[in-house]
């Protein structure tokens, strides 16, 4: 899934629910968006975008983030210019695809698709091996 497709699901799911009050999970363990870090340059390939993952086990006052905070950070990831973990400038467009990772990792988790469940919504992942 790039930033454009992501940034169009969520505007679809905003549609349907009230994305001030409706919050935003991961399909794994307890985990959710930590948008407070925003998005950034992926470590697997730097001219790649990671939503980092968060929990209350890691940080116990972090709090899943309303749809509304989401596609706020996804928005304005699109045209952002952004440093690889290792340095170099890369910008990130709407064609950029998007990986879930904590900052410095390089797991191959991707975002694959968006799920409305009307009382919340749930970023699907997959393994894609490199």
């Amino acid at each position: 899934m790039t930033l454009g497709e992501l940034l169009e699901e969520l505007k679809k799911a905003a549609s349907e629910v009230d994305p001030k009050k409706t919050n935003v999970y991961f399909d794994f363990g307890w985990t959710f968006p930590s948008v407070e870090h925003g998005l950034d340059s992926w470590r697997g390939k730097y001219d790649e975008v990671a939503i980092e993952w968060t929990c209350t086990d890691i940080e116990p006052d972090a709090r899943p983030p309303t749809l509304e905070q989401l596609i706020n950070a996804v928005s304005n990831a699109i045209g952002a210019t952004m440093t690889g973990y290792k340095g170099g400038e890369f910008t990130m467009t709407k064609h950029t695809p998007v990986w879930v990772d904590r900052w410095g990792d390089g797991a191959e988790t991707a975002l694959v698709g968006v799920k409305n469940l009307r009382w919340k919504i749930v970023l699907e992942t997959r393994f894609i091996e490199l």
